[in-house]
């Protein structure tokens, strides 16, 4: 989860210079600073991941991909493998149109999921101890 996504690198990099681009579901924000001629404000549900953002001096903020809390005018909000994260379709189905709802007349959204019938593996760790983990490596490296 470090490392950004070879074909999203591609897609932010080809994207045109003073783009408004929102990351739903930013996670550490390994995304967010691949173009630097965007505007990107990244948000997620994890205050300890958006605190990694903010560390590596990313603008993010806390919120549910349910009910962001912005208005509609971004040229490109992506929302990179958030998706399965919803227990239901019912919460996938409303994640999206809040997710196309960011964007301004003529915006193009970026959608990218993994395939939802891949297998689990179950790591014996809490999401705090991870989160937290995570946080502290982010630090080591500034």
């Amino acid at each position: 989860r470090y490392t950004a996504w070879p074909h999203i690198i591609e897609f932010l990099k080809a994207l045109p210079s003073g783009l408004i681009v929102a990351d739903t579901g930013c996670g550490n924000g390994k995304h967010l600073g691949i173009n630097k001629e965007l505007d990107v404000i990244g948000c997620d549900q994890s205050q300890n991941l958006v605190d990694i953002c903010r560390v590596r001096q990313f603008q993010a903020f806390v919120c549910d991909a349910l009910a962001v809390p912005v208005h509609s005018g971004f040229g490109m909000p992506d929302f990179i493998a958030v998706i399965p994260h919803f227990a239901t379709a019912e919460h996938r189905m409303t994640a999206l149109q809040e997710h196309v709802g960011l964007l301004k007349p003529g915006g193009k959204a970026l959608i990218y999921v993994w395939a939802m019938q891949q297998e689990y593996i179950i790591i014996n760790r809490s999401p705090s101890s991870l989160q937290e983990t995570e946080l502290a490596k982010e630090r080591e490296r500034r």
